[in-house]
């Protein structure tokens, strides 16, 4: 997340997507470990997160920091790419 965020650790985190149903969250892709983290974080905690894959880490990057999705965890490994939000 942004530097600015209110969110200052795990729990504020979770808290947020809680009061925030839907909330996006950018990846550069599916194959990423991020992914597959989030996804078992969201099913654990009965979270309701929209995944954004992008085509590049630049990308999902470029998407948290300028506001178009509150949170993510762009990382370098893996190569599949869908490109749509989907929820978890």
């Amino acid at each position: 997340m942004k530097g600015d965020s209110s969110i200052n650790g795990f729990k504020d985190l979770i808290e947020y997507i809680r009061k925030n149903p839907g909330t996006k969250w950018a990846i550069n892709n599916k194959s990423s470990p991020s992914y597959s983290l989030v996804r078992q974080i969201a099913k654990a905690e009965n979270l309701n997160i929209v995944m954004c894959p992008s085509l590049e880490i630049l990308k999902a990057s470029v998407a948290l920091l300028g506001g178009q999705v509150p949170v993510g965890s762009p990382t370098v490994a893996g190569n599949e790419v869908s490109g749509r939000c989907e929820e978890t």
